[in-house]
């Protein structure tokens, strides 16, 4: 467990479990590139349902494992996490995944204009500062506002310090911190696995399957540092 940690990576995968009847449970899967600049699945639970209050939980074991700082949380939109993060890590910044909210914001218009809106708000994390991405928001919202305007209605709600937290590090960083195609790419491979298994018959029988995975993600993919691991270790040792 690191010590530090530039970022950590909230997701849930959901698989079905049987405790009577079967249904599709979540299993809460917390990654971390560590201050080192390596990756690591650092922690799980497995709940009926994906919550802040979970995730809080899971952020108190890391913490009493050795997890003492953590630069940004990243998680999708989930009700309370902000509060969670700040609960246990009151230094952390909370980003939301800008993938899920581009998916979010696309779910708002017609199918003809899905493409288009995706990418014209993913633009904003092509943004040189925090400055120019609240511009390039603007622009994104005065050319499709008047024709969605769903999409003015969800911008009204929204933090736009949870948009942008990623910004706060060195730029060279920013691509690996602004979304969760990290961990969303190891629960795919989750899905893929179990898929062989249809359902657990047992909360045990999944946790030996899932640790495994686990193990194996950090004895393989964690081998490799991140390309920007040696700007990570400048940036986190003053952190």
């Amino acid at each position: 467990m690191p010590k530090k940690a530039l970022a950590l990576f909230a997701d849930s995968v959901f698989i079905p479990l049987r405790r009577g009847t079967v249904s599709r449970e979540a299993v809460n899967i917390l990654m971390a590139i560590g201050e080192d600049g390596y990756p690591y699945v650092v922690d799980f639970s497995i709940t009926p349902e994906e919550s802040a209050s979970e995730w809080r939980s899971v952020f108190e074991r890391v913490r009493q494992r050795g997890l003492e700082k953590a630069f940004v949380v990243v998680s999708d939109g989930i009700a309370g996490m902000a509060e969670a993060v700040k609960a246990c890590f009151p230094n952390a910044r909370h980003q939301r995944c800008l993938v899920h909210v581009a998916r979010n914001v696309a779910a708002k218009v017609g199918r003809a204009d899905k493409g288009d809106v995706m990418s014209d708000f993913l633009a904003v994390a092509k943004a040189k500062d925090p400055e120019d991405a609240a511009s390039v928001l603007g622009q994104f919202l005065d050319k499709w506002g008047e024709k969605h305007p769903e999409i003015i209605e969800w911008a009204d709600r929204q933090d736009t310090d949870e948009l942008f937290a990623f910004m706060a590090a060195p730029r060279p960083l920013w691509r690996y911190i602004c979304s969760n195609n990290r961990i969303e790419s190891f629960n795919k491979e989750i899905r893929r696995n179990c898929k062989v298994h249809v359902q657990w018959v047992t909360e045990d029988s999944e946790k030996l399957f899932l640790v495994t995975l686990f193990n194996r993600y950090n004895y393989r993919i964690g081998k490799r540092a991140i390309l920007a691991a040696e700007e990570v270790a400048k940036f986190m040792a003053d952190f």
